[in-house]
């Protein structure tokens, strides 16, 4: 951690932080601001080197749904980027498990807490697929053909057979 601060010059924004702070009771909004950045650098200092020091090998995410943010880099602020140091450490492999099935659809009330189903299973085939756009935006038409089939009264078949060896690449169900 005193490594990864010194190479980045953390520790000596600190030193200075500390010598504008001096004495002050309280903090005016520009030296907050100021602490409130370099804390989240060296958080990330401090990520990096904790991963560094476990060298894992595999990282599992039991029950993941209670954690669906982590994997989320856009939309989970400072955890999710601690988080995301860990899961591309070296050649470790992530395995989420989870017993809870995905929602096919959000309720209006739902819907109105901020609960999306559909987008928190997009979220996580992100993660899984490492942002492959093409194969996720295939998954995409495959699901809403599914939803148009369903709708429709037409057979799913075929469909439900595409999105079955699609999503298989990343996950399974056993």
């Amino acid at each position: 951690f005193n490594r990864g601060l010194t190479a980045s010059g953390l520790d000596t924004k600190f030193e200075e932080l500390l010598h504008d702070i001096g004495l002050k009771r309280s903090l005016p909004k520009d030296l907050k601001e100021r602490a409130r950045r370099l804390t989240g650098e060296m958080r990330t200092v401090l990520a990096r080197a904790s991963v560094e020091a476990l060298e894992p090998d595999l990282i599992i995410l039991d029950e993941f749904q209670r954690f669906r943010l982590l994997l989320d880099l856009e939309n989970g602020g400072e955890a999710a980027e601690l988080a995301h140091e860990l899961f591309k450490w070296g050649e470790a492999r992530t395995l989420l498990l989870s017993a809870t099935p995905y929602k096919p659809f959000t309720t209006a009330d739902e819907d109105d807490n901020g609960e999306g189903h559909y987008e928190d299973f997009l979220t996580t085939l992100r993660f899984l697929c490492s942002g492959d756009e093409a194969w996720l935006a295939e998954v995409k038409v495959g699901l809403a053909v599914f939803r148009a089939r369903l709708l429709a009264g037409e057979p799913v078949d075929d469909v439900v057979q595409l999105l079955r060896v699609l999503l298989l690449q990343y996950m399974c169900r056993t």
